[in-house]
C-alpha cells in the first residue's frame, strides 16, 4: 500500500499577515498583533477538495497516510472524512518548532 505523509505547522503563515517575516519564535507576538493560525484551515480545504474527487473515481485509490496527531495533521484528516491514517508522531499540547522538526524526522 502507498503512503502519503501529511503534516501541518499550526503557526504557519501568521508572521506575514501582521508584518512578521516568519513565526518561527515569534506565534506570541504575531497573535498579540491580531493574527490567526490560517495553514490548518488551508490545509482542510485541500483535504476537502481532494476527498471529494477521489470518491468521483470509479476505482479507488488504496494508500495510507502518516500524520502527526491533532492539529498538525490527524485532526483535519479525519474530519475530511479519511480514515486510512497511522499517527506516527504525537506533538505537544502546544506544539512548536521543535515539534514539526521531530515530526519530519519520523516521515523519513
Amino acid at each position: 500500500m502507498k503512503k502519503i505523509g501529511f503534516l501541518i505547522n499550526p503557526i504557519a503563515g501568521m508572521g506575514g499577515r501582521v508584518g512578521l517575516k516568519g513565526t518561527d519564535d515569534m506565534a506570541k507576538r504575531a497573535s498579540r498583533l491580531g493574527a490567526q493560525p490560517v495553514s490548518a484551515v488551508r490545509a482542510s480545504t485541500m483535504l476537502q477538495n481532494l476527498q471529494s474527487k477521489l470518491r468521483a473515481l470509479s476505482e479507488p485509490l488504496k494508500f495510507c497516510w502518516l500524520t502527526s496527531g491533532g492539529r498538525m495533521g490527524a485532526d483535519a484528516l479525519e474530519t475530511a472524512g479519511f480514515s486510512n491514517l497511522e499517527v506516527v508522531y504525537s506533538p505537544a499540547q502546544t506544539p512548536s518548532q521543535k515539534d514539526t522538526t521531530a515530526a519530519t524526522r519520523v516521515y523519513v
